[in-house]
């Protein structure tokens, strides 16, 4: 089961730094059997590390709380998609329990350089930014770059180290704290839940990490790549569909189903929406695509605005929820100012989903009367005006004025300063933005939204494929019947076939949960006995978050979702007239009842016991 002391598919250890003390240390003792086999990597071991070692009560964004970024057995060992890292830490937009994670080539370049993670506790008295390199780690003066963007900042780093470095940075939003900022890594964002201000807190601009020469040693070579030649086959009808359009080409099917959100979620449809269809973006944006390690599907894709006052600007991404954020969600049909505002987060490092749900929030305000143009500098902010979501993604990413602070710390907060009834249309989860899909439209997601552990998200899981676009089967999306064991199993698997491994979200249509099992078992040597075993670890997971939050003082009721969802119902489409309430309470009572918890939604100690984990509830470790 060993190589050299390490476990295989692990380099073997995190590296551990104190920020005050500027002390650096390889710390191996979470890379024991009895953990690894039972929490894997990534958000799994994630969970454990973070239980552990955060104190109750930690601010967020004081010194005690710790930034922990991890790869998974997985990452870089050349199976197909396996590029993910997840950092991990307590949120700053909730209270509670964060990971967000990107793919790229930073992970693979870590474990290559000999670790499988980074643990950043305390502060640094000034800004400083970590060099890593296989036999020399440095925390390096970043006083020229605090305040630049990430794209200065990534220009400045390239000019120093040159350009065989993986960088993961934080813009000036991360630097100010806001609640949506985001960490920037090889240009994919790591977005969600305001990890990018846990940085800016520690007085970190970046992670810089040279390029190794380390193996990645794998317990069986040839099993991986049997099961890796055929995952190869599966992914190619993918590669074709999201080559072409990205996430994005489910757009049209979306908007025709109502299933998404529209200004702000008040039910109505968006004229115009062609002109935000996939066939429109890559006529007048995109030209070029770019892959992350060992994936054939190369789906970001690369481009520039070729007309228009934005002329000039490249541009990367404007995948699903982007164009959502910055279009239906805000009432706008120009592409151009959507791919603006898309750049414009990613240079000022900030969260598209929640930077777009703020602004419709904030739009729906001003029309309501409860901002003046006093408020917003004098800014039309109007459903339907691009040029104003692009001023007001420029106001929140800078931090200027009223407007500024209220698009920079989310809709929750937002709505806190607003007031007067503007809560009951603050469409938020526990302090978390909803994304892209109307759960009014689909009954498990909106389950999924009001229990998912960082708050309002879409992928934990996501039933609005099988419930709007029938993949890979359809099922009625308003019954209730099932909806809460549909949860508990993709929450599960999630946990740990995809956010614990390595292995991207994206591939779910040709990796089942069978040949991830196969990977695993064949790179780390650890013959986890089917899936009902695979299963238990990601329960295991989920329950030790569950403990996590509980720990912070979330209740059952936070666990549900705005008024504008549960309330009102849809005027047109296939929802109209659905109120979502009463169904959602019998769909959360039960789903409570599935995972074992009691009817507050606490684990209850059979169930802790079952799992390896009452100990742990105990404060008494494994």
């Amino acid at each position: 089961m060993q190589i050299k002391g390490h476990y295989r598919g692990y380099a073997g250890g995190f590296l551990r730094v104190n920020l005050a003390t500027r002390r650096t240390t390889t710390d191996t003792k979470y890379f024991q059997y009895e953990i690894l086999r039972q929490f894997l990597g990534g958000k799994g071991l994630g969970s454990y590390v973070l239980y552990n070692e955060v104190k109750p009560g930690a601010d967020p964004l004081g010194p005690d709380n710790k930034f922990i970024l991890l790869t998974g057995p997985l990452t870089g060992t050349g199976v197909m998609t396996a590029s993910r890292l997840t950092i991990v830490s307590k949120g700053p937009a909730t209270g509670y329990w964060l990971d967000t994670g990107a793919g790229g080539f930073f992970g693979t370049e870590l474990k290559k350089s000999g670790y499988d993670g980074v643990i950043l506790e305390e502060a640094a008295d000034k800004p400083v930014y970590l060099h890593i390199s296989e036999d020399k780690v440095q925390i390096l003066d970043a006083d020229r770059m605090w305040g630049l963007t990430v794209d200065e900042t990534y220009k400045m780093l390239h000019g120093i180290h040159g350009e065989k470095i993986q960088i993961a940075a934080i813009g000036p939003a991360g630097e100010r704290r806001s609640k949506i900022s985001s960490v920037i890594i090889d240009g994919r964002a790591a977005g969600r839940g305001g990890m990018g201000s846990v940085l800016g807190s520690k007085n970190v601009k970046a992670i810089v990490v040279e390029k190794g020469s380390g193996k990645i040693q794998m317990y069986n070579p040839e099993a991986m790549k049997t099961v890796n030649k055929g995952i190869q086959e599966l992914l190619a009808p993918l590669r074709k569909r999201m080559g072409i359009y990205w996430s994005s080409g489910s757009i049209a099917q979306i908007n025709d189903a109502h299933a998404w959100g529209v200004k702000n979620f008040s039910g109505e449809k968006l004229e115009g929406c062609e002109k935000i269809y996939p066939d429109a973006i890559r006529e007048k944006i995109w030209n070029k695509h770019r892959a992350c390690f060992a994936c054939p599907i190369a789906c970001t894709q690369v481009g520039m605005i070729n007309e228009g006052k934005w002329r000039g600007t490249e541009t990367e991404g404007l995948e699903y929820q982007s164009v959502w954020a910055f279009g239906p969600q805000c009432g706008v049909n120009d592409i151009h100012a959507i791919a603006y505002a898309d750049h414009l987060c990613d240079a000022y490092g900030m969260d598209t989903i929640s930077t777009g749900a703020t602004i419709g929030f904030l739009m729906e305000c001003f029309e309501k009367g409860l901002l003046t143009l006093t408020d917003t500098d004098g800014i039309e902010l109007r459903f339907g005006s691009g040029e104003a979501v692009v001023a007001a993604v420029e106001k929140g990413g800078k931090g200027e004025g009223y407007l500024g602070e209220l698009v920079a710390n989310g809709v929750r907060e937002a709505s806190e300063k607003i007031g007067r009834g503007s809560e009951k249309f603050a469409v938020h989860v526990k302090g978390l933005e909803v994304s892209s899909y109307d759960p009014r439209r689909a009954y498990g997601m909106a389950l999924a939204y009001a229990r998912a552990d960082r708050g309002a998200c879409h992928v934990r899981p996501g039933t609005h494929g099988m419930e709007v676009l029938g993949r890979p089967k359809s099922i009625d999306p308003f019954t209730t019947e099932g909806k809460a064991e549909m949860v508990k199993r993709g929450t599960e698997m999630g946990n740990i076939l995809w956010d614990a491994s390595g292995l991207c979200k994206f591939a779910a249509w040709a990796i089942s949960p069978k040949n991830g099992l196969a990977l695993v078992n064949a790179v780390t040597g650890f013959e986890i006995n089917g899936m009902e075993e695979f299963s238990l670890m990601g329960q295991r997971v989920n329950n030790i978050i569950r403990l996590f939050n509980i720990r912070e003082g979330m209740t059952a009721d936070e666990e549900t979702l705005p008024d504008r969802i549960l309330k009102e119902a849809h005027k047109e489409g296939p929802a109209a007239g659905l109120v979502l309430e009463s169904s959602f309470i019998e769909m959360k009572r039960r789903y409570y009842e599935v995972c074992g918890w009691d009817e507050k939604g606490v684990p209850t100690e059979a169930k802790l016991r079952e799992l390896g984990l009452h100990n742990l509830n105990q404060g008494k470790g494994l």
